[in-house]
């Protein structure tokens, strides 16, 4: 989704950490991460027979110009098209979401998806030649569980602030081709939720 809104009211999410483990060309165990962008505060509402959701989800669009994946401050990779329906009839994924979770049940958590309210593979492409010249489908895998009561609110405006997820679930990974073909993974230190301007 590209946004129109101001830059002034958006959000800027930060998330970093460090590599657990790489196959990839020129990225190594413990180099640094991040990956940002900036999020639209309206919260996304979904409605399942004329009533909202309420799960403990909150779905933010995110502005997909601005995504920005880096290995140690270099930007190997970049948001892909949307992923195709998973079936003829379902309707094709447009927009990316960054969603909190607040105690479900006991876990917080954040996701960014093309699903408002689960894990889900998010397409990417790469720059240049550092993967040796080889033609390969690249997959985000992004979500993470934190104790609960990390987060203080399921509200953009009122969780700004740095966190540092707790528990065995925040590792993001990237696959290659098929889904098990996991070809780095990193452990999700801390996660900044910011104002842009």
């Amino acid at each position: 989704m590209v946004c129109e809104n101001a830059i002034g009211t958006l959000f800027r999410v930060m998330i970093a950490g460090k590599v657990a483990h790489s196959n990839l060309k020129n990225i190594t165990t413990g180099t640094d991460v991040t990956m940002s962008f900036l999020v639209d505060p309206t919260q996304a509402v979904r409605i399942i027979e004329n009533h909202p959701v309420l799960d403990g989800f909150a779905p933010y669009p995110v502005c997909t110009e601005d995504f920005a994946l880096k290995f140690g401050g270099v930007k190997y990779m970049y948001l892909g098209e949307p992923p195709a329906p998973a079936t003829p009839e379902a309707p094709p994924a447009a927009t990316l979401f960054f969603s909190l979770m607040k105690s479900r049940p006991i876990y917080d958590g954040a996701t960014i998806s093309y699903a408002p309210d689960a894990v889900g593979d998010v397409p990417l492409g790469v720059h240049g030649t550092w993967t040796g010249g080889v033609k390969a489908e690249y997959n985000g895998r992004f979500g993470l569980l934190s104790e609960q009561f990390t987060f203080p609110s399921l509200d953009l405006t009122e969780a700004v602030g740095t966190y540092a997820p707790t528990g065995p679930k925040r590792t993001f990974k990237i696959w290659r081709d098929w889904a098990a073909n996991v070809v780095l993974s990193w452990e999700v230190k801390s996660l900044t939720i910011s104002k842009a301007a």
